[in-house]
C-alpha cells in the first residue's frame, strides 16, 4: 500500500510526498486503517490532523459505514473523503481504449496469450527451471488488469 501525503508548506505551496510503501498483509478496512494511522505516527504526523483522504472506489476503502474512510473519520473528524482523481482518470482511459477497435484487439490478444501460457506445461517447466536458482526472482506473465 502506498502512503502519500499532500500538505501546504511554510510558503503556502502545496507539496506532495510519498512517505512509504507498507506491506498490507491483511486487507480489511480495520487493518488498512491501522496501517495508515501507524505509518503517520511513525513519521511524526498526527493522524487527527488529517483533513482529506483519497482512495479508489473499492468498498473496503470508500465505504461510508465501515470502510477506511469512515474509520479514518473516527480518528480525524475533519478528514473529508474524495474519490482518487488518478483512479478516476484511469477508469476513463480504460473506457476510451475499449472504444478503439485495434487497441481492444491488442488487449484481447494479450489476455488470450496469458490464458494460453499460464495453463501450459511449458510455463510450468519454465517456472520450475527458475526455481532452481533461489537467489533470483521467478518471472511469470502477469494477468492483465484494467488498472
Amino acid at each position: 500500500m502506498a502512503v502519500v501525503v499532500r500538505y501546504v508548506d511554510d510558503k503556502a505551496v502545496i507539496q506532495e510526498c510519498l512517505l512509504t510503501f507498507v506491506e498490507a498483509k491483511d486487507l480489511t478496512a480495520e487493518s488498512l486503517t491501522a496501517y495508515l494511522v501507524s505509518t503517520l505516527t511513525k513519521y511524526h504526523l498526527d493522524p487527527a490532523c488529517v483533513v482529506s483522504q483519497g482512495y479508489d472506489g473499492a468498498a473496503v476503502m470508500s465505504g461510508g459505514c465501515s470502510g477506511v474512510q469512515h474509520r479514518m473519520k473516527e480518528v480525524a473528524p475533519y478528514a473529508a473523503y474524495v474519490h482518487c482523481y488518478a483512479h478516476t482518470l484511469n477508469l476513463t482511459l480504460v473506457d476510451c481504449v475499449k472504444s478503439v477497435q485495434c487497441a481492444c484487439d491488442f488487449f484481447c490478444l494479450l489476455k488470450a496469450l496469458y490464458v494460453f501460457t499460464s495453463a501450459s506445461k511449458a510455463q510450468a517447466a519454465f517456472v520450475a527451471k527458475q526455481e532452481l536458482h533461489p537467489e533470483k526472482p521467478v518471472h511469470r506473465l502477469q494477468k492483465l488488469s484494467d488498472t
